[in-house]
C-alpha cells in the first residue's frame, strides 16, 4: 500500500513487492490470489512498455510458464483456457525475440520449443480444450491483442502450432549454418512430432534427413551412436514442460510421500515407437499395486523414439529402464 501511495497504482517500482506476495500466498497454498497478482504484473508492465517492447520478452515467458503451472496444479474452471494462453504467449514470445533480437538468440530456439510443448498439451487434452467457452476462448486471444504473434492457424486442435514452431526452428538455421549438431537435433525435434501423430512415412523421412545431417559432422560414429543408438521415451520438447509437469510433480509429491523407491521394466520397442511385451524385472511383492499398474499404463501410454541404424528406424528388444516412484 505505502508503495503504490508513494509511486502510483501501476508503477513499476513496487513489483518486487507484489512478486514477494506472490511466492507467500504459494507458500501458503493460494492459487487464487497468486493468480491476481500475477495477472497484476503482467498488465502493469505490458501497459508501461507495450506489447511489442522487447522488454515484454521476459514477461511474456513468465507469464506462458505461469499459467502451465496453474494448468499442472488443476486449480480453476478454465484450465482449457489456461492452455490456451500459454500456447500463445510462448509464440508472441519467440516472434518479438525474432524481431528484436533475430533468430540467432538462443531463446528463439527455446521458446519455439516451449510452443510444440505447450501445443502438444493443447492435442493431449482436447476435452478441456473443448469445453472453453467462447467467452474464454475469445479471452484467450483478446489478452494478448494487438501483439506480434506471427503464426497462422487457431487453437482448436494443436497439431498445426505445434508443427509450425518446430518447422520454425528448422528454417532458422541458414544454409552456412546446417552442418552443425544443432540443425540435425532440430530436424529430429520435427521427426518427433510426426512419430507422435502416428504419421510414419513422414516421420521415417525426416529421421533420415537427421541421421544424414549428423553422419557428415565430425566424430559422426560416436555422435550417432549417442543420439539415436537407444530409446527415449517422447516428447522431449520443452524444457520449461520439463520442468513444471515432471521435475516439480516430482518434487510436490516427494515431499508429502510415505513410500520411495524404483522399478526396474523391460519392453521392446517397435520401429514406430509403440511398446511390446512389458516385463517388471523388481520384485512385484514390494511395490503397492497402484504404483505397478499406473507405471504399467503410463510406459504403454508413452511413445518412444526408435532406434535408427543407417538412417532407418528399427525395432528393439529388450530395453531396459529404472523407473523412480513416489507413493
Amino acid at each position: 500500500h505505502v508503495s503504490r501511495v508513494n509511486f502510483g497504482l501501476n508503477s513499476l517500482d513496487h513489483l518486487p513487492y507484489v512478486e514477494r506476495m506472490i511466492n507467500s500466498y504459494l507458500a501458503l497454498g493460494d492459487w487464487e490470489s497468486a493468480d491476481q497478482y500475477q495477472e497484476y504484473l503482467y498488465y502493469t508492465q505490458s501497459r508501461e512498455f507495450g506489447l511489442d517492447d522487447p522488454r515484454m520478452v521476459p514477461v511474456l515467458h513468465r507469464r506462458a510458464s505461469w499459467e502451465l503451472s496453474v494448468f499442472n496444479a488443476r486449480w480453476g474452471d478454465e484450465l482449457g483456457a489456461k492452455l490456451l494462453r500459454a500456447l500463445y504467449l510462448n509464440q508472441v514470445a519467440s516472434n518479438l525475440v525474432s524481431v528484436h533480437y533475430g533468430q540467432n538468440d538462443e531463446r528463439y530456439s527455446r521458446y519455439l520449443r516451449d510452443a510444440a510443448g505447450t501445443a502438444y498439451l493443447v492435442t493431449r487434452y482436447q476435452t478441456l480444450i473443448r469445453e472453453t467457452t467462447q467467452v474464454q476462448y475469445r479471452a484467450a486471444q483478446d489478452f494478448y491483442l494487438d501483439s506480434p504473434r506471427g503464426m497462422g492457424g487457431g487453437f482448436e486442435n494443436g497439431y498445426e502450432d505445434g508443427l509450425e514452431a518446430l518447422q520454425r526452428l528448422v528454417e532458422s538455421f541458414p544454409e552456412e549454418d546446417r552442418n552443425t549438431v544443432e540443425f540435425g537435433q532440430a530436424l529430429i525435434l520435427q521427426a518427433d512430432w510426426y512419430l507422435l501423430y502416428d504419421r510414419r512415412r513422414a516421420a521415417q523421412a525426416k529421421y533420415r534427413e537427421a541421421y544424414e545431417a549428423l553422419f557428415g559432422l565430425e566424430d559422426s560414429e560416436s555422435l550417432i551412436e549417442e543420439t539415436f543408438g537407444t530409446v527415449k521415451a517422447l516428447p522431449v520438447f520443452s524444457e520449461q514442460i520439463e520442468s513444471i509437469f515432471v521435475s516439480g510433480n516430482y518434487e510436490a509429491r516427494a515431499s508429502v510421500a510415505r513410500e520411495f523407491g524404483h522399478i526396474d521394466v523391460q519392453f521392446d520397442v517397435t520401429a514406430f515407437g509403440s511398446v511390446t511385451n512389458l516385463e517388471i524385472l523388481s520384485d512385484e511383492v514390494e511395490v503397492d499395486s497402484r504404483v505397478l499398474s499406473s507405471l504399467r499404463r503410463h510406459i504403454r501410454d508413452t511413445v518412444f523414439r526408435p532406434i535408427i541404424q543407417d538412417g532407418n528406424v528399427m525395432r528393439s528388444d529388450g530395453n531396459r529402464f529404472r523407473y523412480h516412484y513416489v507413493y
